[in-house]
């Protein structure tokens, strides 16, 4: 059989769900379910559909997703997956350390094996999440979940999750996609992205931003939303931002 990488709408996000859930029937007695990835843009209406279902949950039994996705892959195709995250996971350079307390509550299931809330997480989460993998396919994604959020919610979400970049190394890199994004996408000053987050960062890598985006002013000055290169992300090291 063919493989349909775009045969996952909503409707069969949740009837996959709410069979995933009901297998643990004896195994589980409900829990905490976050839809993350292309799952969450469903939820949030940002796509119409997807080719996975993407979730994290600490209560979801991995054996039973592997169940459910070999029963879905005789009808959705061999490239078909439930991509099940159990535990604190790294998102690119980033952790998501409140993933559940941060995630908005969209249903409450009561099924065989108990009582599920399934969340999703926020558009500021995804949009991190996605900017931080590096694919070419979340770049696309950034669009679309951008006129979802604002940059007043992406700056303020960045400030909490910048504190969990296993490697400090990498918070540079970090803040400069933002700000890289935040004008690309909403036509936002370097200054005035790089002025809402410093109080965030330590003091090497504010002078490290600032002074990198002004010597690159006549290049970034050209960035607008409707005339957008191709990113050019920068490279530093510890000593370089006074980290060390």
């Amino acid at each position: 059989m063919e493989n349909n990488r775009s045969a996952v709408d909503w409707g069969k996000t949740k009837e996959i769900l709410r069979d995933l859930l009901d297998a643990h029937k004896g195994v589980k007695s409900g829990g905490q379910v976050v839809l993350v990835g292309g799952s969450a843009m469903l939820a949030m209406d940002i796509r119409l559909s997807s080719g996975d279902i993407d979730i994290f949950s600490p209560e979801i039994d991995p054996d039973l997703t592997l169940d459910i996705e070999k029963k879905y892959q005789g009808s959705l195709g061999e490239s078909f997956r439930i991509d099940h995250t159990p535990t604190e996971n790294i998102w690119g350079s980033i952790l998501i350390r409140d993933i559940l307390e941060n995630s908005p509550v969209i249903e409450r299931i009561q099924t065989e094996s108990g009582y599920w809330t399934v969340r999703c997480l926020s558009p500021e989460t995804l949009f991190l999440v996605k900017m931080e993998s590096g694919r070419a396919k979340d770049e696309e994604d950034l669009e679309l979940i951008a006129k979802s959020t604002s940059p007043e919610r992406l700056c303020a979400r960045f400030c909490e999750v910048v504190r969990w970049v296993p490697d400090r190394n990498a918070v540079v890199g970090f803040s400069d996609r933002l700000v890289s994004h935040v004008q690309s996408l909403f036509g936002v000053s370097p200054e005035s992205t790089i002025s809402a987050i410093r109080k965030s960062l330590p003091r090497g890598v504010v002078d490290m931003l600032s002074e990198s985006w002004d010597i690159n002013t006549k290049m970034h000055d050209r960035v607008t939303p409707e005339n957008k290169p191709e990113s050019k992300y920068r490279q530093y090291n510890r000593k370089d931002i006074g980290l060390e």
